[in-house]
Parts: C-alpha cells; sequence; structure tokens
C-alpha cells in the first residue's frame, strides 16, 4: 500500500506541475490603434472667395483616448471642380493589418503607411483650445496671430501621413487652412490614436 501510495502522490505531482506549466501566464504589453476621426471630408473656399462665400479655414477638434503613445493623421486633397473626391485613405485599416502581424508601435511604421495622391496644397496646424478660435478669427483683437504645435504641424502639402508621439494626452485640434486666393479644395482626412495595453499572455 505504501508503495502504491507514493506511485499515485508522483503522478499527483507530475500532472499538477504540468497543469501549471500548461496555464502559466506573463503580463506583456502591446500597441492598438484605436479611431479618433475616421475618415471625413470637408470642402474648403479659397481665401479670397471665403471673404464673400463659404470659408477657407476649418477645425477638427479630437481628444487623445488615454494611454496614448502616438497617433498619426493623413488626408489627401482634391480640386473641388473634381468628381473623384471620395479617395479611401484607409489610415485605420493598414494600422489595423499592421498590429495583426506586431505587437508594438514602432516610428518606421509611417514610412509603412500609403495615403492617395492629392492636387491641391493646403496648410494643417496642430493647436491647443487656446489658440484654435483665433485660428478662426473668433473672439481675437484685429491681427492677432495664433500659436500652433511644430510637431504635426505641416504646409503647402496634397498629400501626406503625419505621425505624433511628442503629445500623448489632451484636447487638440488640426486647423486646416486652403492658402489659394480662389481654387477651392475638397479635403480628406483621418485620425488615428496607437495606445498601450498590458495583457495577459499564455506561456
Amino acid at each position: 500500500m505504501k508503495t502504491q501510495n507514493k506511485i499515485l502522490l508522483i503522478t499527483f505531482l507530475i500532472i499538477s506541475t504540468s497543469a501549471f506549466r500548461l496555464s502559466a501566464q506573463y503580463e506583456s504589453v502591446v500597441h492598438r490603434n484605436i479611431p479618433v476621426i475616421l475618415q471625413r471630408t470637408i470642402a474648403l473656399q479659397g481665401s479670397l472667395v471665403s471673404t464673400v462665400a463659404g470659408a477657407s479655414r476649418v477645425t477638427i477638434p479630437f481628444v487623445l483616448p488615454p494611454n496614448t503613445v502616438a497617433w498619426y493623421y493623413s488626408f489627401s486633397t482634391n480640386n473641388a471642380k473634381q468628381n473623384n473626391t471620395n479617395k479611401p485613405l484607409n489610415l485605420n485599416g493598414q494600422l489595423n493589418d499592421y498590429f495583426s502581424r506586431n505587437r508594438q508601435h514602432s516610428n518606421e511604421l509611417r514610412s509603412a503607411l500609403n495615403v492617395p495622391f492629392g492636387a491641391n496644397s493646403i496648410d494643417v496646424y496642430l493647436l491647443d483650445s487656446i489658440n484654435q478660435n483665433i485660428f478662426l478669427g473668433k473672439n481675437a483683437a484685429p491681427n492677432t496671430s495664433f500659436a500652433f504645435i511644430n510637431e504635426g504641424t505641416v504646409k503647402q502639402l496634397k498629400q501626406a501621413v503625419v505621425m505624433v508621439n511628442g503629445i500623448k494626452s489632451g484636447k487638440w485640434a488640426l486647423g486646416i487652412s486652403n492658402p489659394a486666393p480662389l481654387i477651392p479644395v475638397i479635403l480628406n482626412i483621418e485620425i488615428i490614436a496607437i495606445v498601450e495595453e498590458t495583457i495577459w499572455v499564455d506561456e
């Protein structure tokens, strides 16, 4: 009986140890994309024409989600007289594909993202809440200049994928301006955040 008990005890310990090993887990930090602004289409008048009708400047306010490690926006433009105004940016889809194969964000990711060619140049400024209204000319003294964040600001581009990793929280806005005096422009734009999460992974 004693020998049988020993055998049973050893067998139990082996099974228990194997089960523990099979169920062992560890923490892992992973990144994933969260849509902030899915593709939006905006029409902008020329700066001179906007004094009579329409607007040559708009802002897109947004809030970065918790645990943001970086965020992207992409845009492409068309002349408003053209018909192909719905160019799919697919920024969120491209990031979905990337994070289905990778757990971590990389600064090299930006160069792998594609955006359709644009037709007209625009300026995009990263603005805080104070400067949004100044950018639009609201509640500001005459000749007041707005301030913008250099990271995330691009000028005179027809299309771009822009990465920002120095600003990771808070309320912000993209201020978009059509610098052409007479030519209207159609803009397609999308904003996606990359967030960090801790998950349990089976060993």
